[in-house]
């Protein structure tokens, strides 16, 4: 069901969970301080209890109000790159109200999203949102409100329509939690290069460090983003099984050699990615989304041609984590 932002904000005060939008993925939104919205979360997306919520808020002034102490760069940093597609690890007071979101832990990721339906619904109810990806745990990330009413259905109130995501994948997760040192937990399209930059121009002495694996962090711990059609990379046409029904994925040029390579299987779907690493971002969600409908007997990935990006990064790690996920 589509709901209003009014509507939304009346079922976020009395324990309600809904979807929203948001510019990298839809998220499930409950109250973070509230303990029964935070049960209905993990209950809907079936979502392991030891796996925390990112806490959602409008402003750097309301993430003041939940948490005292913060590193001498991070008041810099936050109104460098915030609002926007990146999530922050900091400590938490003892006995904070937002322990039901972290699942106990003395730590908690923050997030400060850009999207003006989420701005608009954050200022109105003035509390901090958990709101983790709109999907059933294991599945991919929505970026759609159908995408979220085909998975979630009436596990929930509604969804707030809010457009395509415009990033179309998961913030980056940094821990702060150290004065001279900032570790990438979960790659996103804000990154080293960014991150490094930042710092060398603000004559900040503080290390980043790109970590390649970090459980207890959203979308690391257990299985994600896989979409139930089994996904390798590509290699040679010839090697595909004529008659079985598959699909190759891959980004525009890659499309256009194959379709002018004389394809003997005819059960082959040939899906565009996008022409570029944004496009294909944007839309890499969707187009699993998409894969899945087919129901076909397997599907391939060519690889993609690597580049100096955060971006490049974040999408050859969900890309690797879904051929890997395919396997086990």
């Amino acid at each position: 069901m589509i709901l209003s932002v009014e509507q939304a904000v009346d079922i976020l005060k009395n324990s309600g969970v809904v979807a929203v939008p948001t510019e990298t993925v839809y998220g499930l939104a409950g109250v973070a301080t509230d303990k029964i919205a935070i049960e209905k979360i993990f209950k809907a997306k079936n979502r392991p209890r030891d796996n925390p919520l990112i806490c959602h808020f409008s402003s750097f002034n309301q993430v003041k109000k939940y948490i005292d102490y913060f590193p001498r760069y991070f008041e810099r940093l936050i109104e460098e790159f915030s609002p926007g597609p990146i999530s922050y690890l900091l400590n938490l007071p003892p006995n904070s109200p937002l322990l039901p979101a972290t699942g106990g832990l003395s730590k908690v990721i923050i997030r400060i999203p850009n999207h003006p339906i989420f701005q608009k619904i954050a200022k109105l109810i003035d509390l901090p949102l958990a709101a983790p990806s709109a999907n059933t745990s294991t599945k991919f990330s929505a970026t759609t409100s159908r995408m979220v009413e085909d998975d979630l259905g009436e596990k929930i109130a509604g969804v707030v329509e809010g457009g395509s995501s415009s990033f179309g994948l998961e913030s980056t997760i940094i821990d702060c939690t150290n004065e001279n040192l900032v570790q990438i937990l979960r790659p996103g399209a804000i990154g080293l290069i960014e991150l490094k930059n930042f710092f060398s121009k603000n004559n900040l002495n503080v290390d980043v460090q790109q970590l390649s694996q970090t459980k207890n962090i959203p979308g690391n711990k257990y299985r994600h983003y896989s979409p139930h059609t089994q996904i390798s990379y590509f290699t040679d046409l010839k090697k595909i099984p004529t008659g079985a029904k598959v699909a190759i994925l891959g980004i525009e040029k890659d499309i256009i050699s194959l379709k002018s390579q004389s394809l003997a299987n005819s059960n082959i779907n040939l899906i565009n990615l996008g022409k570029d690493l944004k496009e294909v971002a944007h839309d890499f969600y969707a187009k699993l989304y998409y894969l899945d409908s087919l129901n076909l007997d397997q599907a391939f990935i060519t690889p993609f041609l690597k580049e100096k990006s955060s971006l490049w990064l974040a999408l050859q790690n969900k890309i690797d984590k879904i051929i890997i996920q395919s396997k086990s």
